[in-house]
């Protein structure tokens, strides 16, 4: 039976020591031995951090609710293994004990140690329970941005419309990271009101803010954020210039064809190669017919290949003189093997 094993298990604790010991107490875990509680708690008072780590486990998945306060004070260890394993074992027994996890972590949001704070709110945040967002909240205004950064990321995972007035606040959090998750939380929330803090993040310092409020605009307001999507085709960093390209061809297909045509002509290489890929899948063969010449000689062998490649794809047979010629004269190996290899594919007249 079962709890036969477990006591030939318990039976064995004192005959073994260093990593057999840890050994059997991930055993009894997995086991799910009730009856070896009071071993693993002794066990997370080893010098052996290799034995605290496992026992921490094995507790968590006894669901050893009594065990909590134990686990709590393993966050203080000097070992971060031990730390993390006590950690997960928290958010382990948080899945089935909410309520008494909370009362358990909720005093680590004050402590004076922001190590312990993160902690407190990386189990807390894994709670099945909508009200965490109120708690953390509050732990959006942390003096230290690595427990910003840990508390954002609740709000991921529930409907934040309770909760957007403190997610817009914290747009002018000093830290980008805690920026760019409210942006894409903001721009996934399927939420009106959250429009405001979107057009505000398109003048964001940060480059991955402004391309992913680009991105949240297009999602929330569709076809009437068409202008203010525009509008970041200017930016001066081309993964915004993409982000916008990419939005105005979801929100208008064929509509932002005059776009993509002016993007063709943009000073960074990978706007350009977007830009290809849309008219190709949006555009009609006039656009090739009409740049091709120019873009098989660009300066920048990646847009050499793209060219090459929708040439192809659009013109089919048609694109041979093009890629011929090029050919002649390309110096970059990796543009003639690709101009190579499209020729020999090609059928034959």
């Amino acid at each position: 039976s079962g709890r036969g094993n477990c006591q030939v298990l318990l039976s064995t604790w004192n005959k073994v020591e260093g990593n057999q010991r840890a050994y059997l107490a991930y055993i009894l875990g997995e086991a799910g031995c009730s009856e070896g509680l009071s071993v693993l708690q002794d066990g997370l008072l080893s010098d052996d951090n290799q034995l605290v780590r496992m026992s921490a486990y094995a507790l968590g998945k006894i669901g050893a609710v009594q065990m909590l306060p134990n686990l709590v004070d393993c966050l203080r260890s000097e070992s971060f293994e031990v730390q993390e394993a006590a950690n997960e074992a928290l958010i382990t027994l948080g899945k089935s004990f909410p309520e008494e996890s909370f009362s358990a972590l909720a005093p680590l949001l004050t402590d004076k140690d922001p190590a312990q704070r993160v902690f407190a709110v990386m189990v807390l945040r894994e709670l099945e329970d909508p009200a965490v967002l109120d708690t953390l909240g509050l732990a959006l205004k942390d003096s230290a941005a690595e427990v910003r950064r840990a508390a954002v990321k609740v709000f991921e995972r529930f409907d934040v419309s309770d909760h957007l007035g403190a997610l817009l606040l914290s747009l002018t959090d000093e830290d980008a990271e805690v920026r760019r998750t409210i942006i894409e939380i903001l721009g996934n929330c399927n939420n009106e009101d959250a429009l405001d803090g979107l057009q505000l993040a398109l003048q964001d310092e940060d480059v991955w803010v402004r391309a992913s409020a680009v991105r949240g605009l297009g999602r929330v307001a569709g076809s009437r954020s068409f202008a203010l999507v525009e509008s970041a085709l200017k930016d001066p960093v081309g993964l915004v210039s993409i982000a916008a390209l990419e939005t105005l061809s979801a929100i208008a297909g064929a509509g932002a064809v005059n776009h993509m045509l002016s993007a063709l002509d943009h000073s960074d290489e990978e706007v350009v190669t977007a830009a290809m890929n849309l008219l190709t899948h949006y555009g009609s063969e006039d656009w090739i017919n009409d740049h091709a010449e120019r873009l098989i000689n660009h300066p920048f062998w990646v847009v050499r290949a793209q060219i090459a490649r929708s040439a192809v794809e659009v013109l089919g047979q048609k694109a041979r003189p093009l890629l011929e010629k090029r050919l002649a004269i390309e110096t970059e190996e990796v543009v003639r093997q690709q101009l190579s290899d499209l020729l020999a594919d090609l059928p034959v007249n």
